[in-house]
């Protein structure tokens, strides 16, 4: 039998790997251990096989801190289809999981089913090819290791020249929070097939995979550089997209290329809303929300984010389970945050709960959008980014 996670997607170290047990133990970062990837393959014969899932050992935290309450999956021979395991006990110490495995078949299991960097590059060039005219992809710079980060547009018009107001999805950053990208995929999917004239008033932009380092190589939520600077001395989150704010602020820095890219689009492209998708397994298994207090927004964006919470805990109600919303007051960290508390975009951040599987997540994104524009109605706020950025592009556009 081989166990590795050096696959695509593949995190955590096999510490053991026999008939009697495997034992993965999930490599912590800053907020500890959290997700898993690896493969079963040269099965000699049929056995049911215990794993154990350990959190990191080098870790301050000698627990699953945010309380593991995510399924973990198994998908067989690369099917599109995944399966919960049996759960045997689950507690902060570990999990314990029963599969049955058969000769000649290949599992690969995970915490959080991920898509692939590249199964979703193919998947973005395919839908213009098959929409001539309605949609663009755009390359919006490179990762570390210089890989593109693709925008789908749906909408005409070219970056910098929208004549209606731009919805930007972006989901990927913390690149193994999939059930993200499941709600993000269930706006894409209400777009495509879109039977209310949403497309009609808005331009969507969709980033789907915007750390694509952290993708291909199991890395969470970071990028090719927090990677080499990860150690276990660190109490703070070193995650690459808490850059966005201080490169939004203009303050100098060596910055991250996938941050260059995706805030350069941003100040090109000038959202009324942006839609950042996370995933938690915490929430007592439920999906939620981070997002600026209310009590801190303008009264126009206090009443588009409680809208927001409203929408999201109806559809999730819909659907059978909760959403817990957790306002952020005084946190500047976040660029959902930063946009609102400057009026220049609507700003939400879902993190979606794997535990409800992807197309409960996919039909969360579809209910969230359909509110979210029938509700809030995002309007472009052109004045307030030209006043905060209009300054530094006309003086590089006279140096150029």
């Amino acid at each position: 039998m081989l166990v590795t996670s050096q696959i695509p997607n593949g995190s955590g170290r096999i510490l053991r790997a026999d008939r009697e047990l495997i034992e993965v133990e999930l490599i912590a970062y800053s907020k500890g251990a959290r997700y898993t990837c690896f493969e079963i393959s040269e099965v000699s014969e049929p056995r049911r096989q215990e794993v154990v899932l350990l959190p990191d050992r080098h870790f301050r935290i000698a627990t699953f801190a945010y309380k593991f309450h995510a399924d973990v999956w198994v998908r067989e021979d690369g099917a599109a289809e995944w399966y919960r395991s049996e759960v045997v006990d689950r507690t902060p110490e570990r999990v314990r999981i029963a599969l049955d495995l058969r000769p000649g078949v290949t599992y690969t299991v995970s915490s959080e089913p991920p898509r692939a960097y590249c199964d979703t590059t193919a998947e973005l060039f395919a839908l213009p090819l098959a929409h001539p005219g309605r949609m663009s992809l755009h390359c919006l710079g490179h990762s570390v290791e210089h890989r593109p980060i693709f925008a789908l547009r749906i909408g005409a018009a070219a970056p910098g020249e929208e004549d209606r107001p731009v919805i930007h999805v972006v989901a990927g950053e913390h690149a193994s929070e999939s059930a993200g990208e499941e709600i993000a995929r269930g706006m894409l999917d209400l777009v495509l097939n879109d039977r209310e004239g949403i497309t009609d008033g808005y331009i969507f932009d969709f980033v789907l995979n915007a750390n694509p380092d952290g993708n291909v190589h199991g890395w969470h939520q970071y990028n090719a550089r927090d990677w080499q600077a990860h150690n276990y001395a660190d109490t703070i989150d070193r995650s690459w997209h808490h850059e966005f704010v201080p490169y939004m602020k203009g303050l100098p820095f060596d910055y991250s290329p996938e941050t260059v890219a995706l805030m350069e689009w941003l100040k090109t492209t000038r959202p009324a809303c942006y839609l950042s998708m996370h995933s938690w397994e915490g929430h007592e298994g439920n999906p939620g929300a981070f997002h600026a207090h209310p009590d801190e927004l303008s009264p126009a964006m206090a009443e588009a984010v409680v809208a927001m919470d409203e929408i999201a805990v109806a559809t999730s109600r819909t659907l059978g389970f909760e959403f817990v919303p957790r306002p952020s007051p005084g946190d500047q960290l976040h660029l959902g945050q930063y946009l609102m508390r400057n009026e220049l975009a609507a700003a939400y951040l879902p993190e979606g709960n794997y535990a409800q599987g992807r197309e409960a997540m996919q039909a969360l994104g579809r209910g969230l959008l359909r509110g979210l524009l029938a509700r809030v109605k995002p309007k472009a706020a052109p004045a307030r980014w030209e006043a905060m950025f209009g300054a530094e592009r006309a003086i590089a556009e006279g140096v150029a």
